[in-house]
């Protein structure tokens, strides 16, 4: 199979390495793909090195035949490559504040993973972070506390407050 976006390194039956140059010293596109890979229950087994773009997948061949695994790995890349790489620091009027929240319901990587990409996004917002464990959200930007609170409850999450 021709792919785009890795080359096959080696195979065995239950098992693939690749290579990516999309991974490679790319943290959070890594991120996102280790997530989208993982939904997929025939994966058992997977492991990303962001410093060489490796790839390391052992799978149920019974379930998802490699030639599947392999076009559903290039699609996944393909739409990781698309995400922009870091942007140039925003510069925002006024001084930009962090503010850290509770925020209740974060129950997965990708939760957490929404929440830290829907608020980079915002003008507003030079940098965001959610982290799983703690179930904390830190922002650093120059919108208030009520309109980062606002922004996290549309994407469906309550129970937010303030920490510290």
């Amino acid at each position: 199979m021709d792919t785009k976006n890795f080359t096959l390194v080696k195979t065995w039956e239950n098992r693939i390495k690749a290579v990516s140059p999309v991974l490679k010293d790319e943290p959070d596109r890594a991120y996102i793909f280790q997530i989208l890979l993982n939904k997929r229950p025939e994966i058992s087994e997977l492991q990303i090195s962001v410093k060489s773009g490796e790839i390391d997948i052992r799978y149920d061949a019974e379930k998802m035949p490699r030639a599947a695994l392999l076009k559903a790995m290039d699609a996944m890349l393909a739409n990781v490559a698309k995400k922009p790489v870091a942007a140039v620091k925003k510069q925002l009027p006024g001084t930009p504040e962090e503010i850290e929240l509770l925020v209740e319901g974060m129950s997965c990587p990708a939760c957490a993973l929404l929440i830290e990409m829907s608020l980079k996004k915002e003008e507003q917002i030079v940098d965001a972070s959610a982290d799983l464990e703690t179930k904390r959200v830190k922002v650093y930007g120059t919108q208030s506390k009520r309109q980062v609170i606002e922004k996290i409850e549309k994407l469906g999450y309550k129970h937010i407050v303030e920490s510290k």
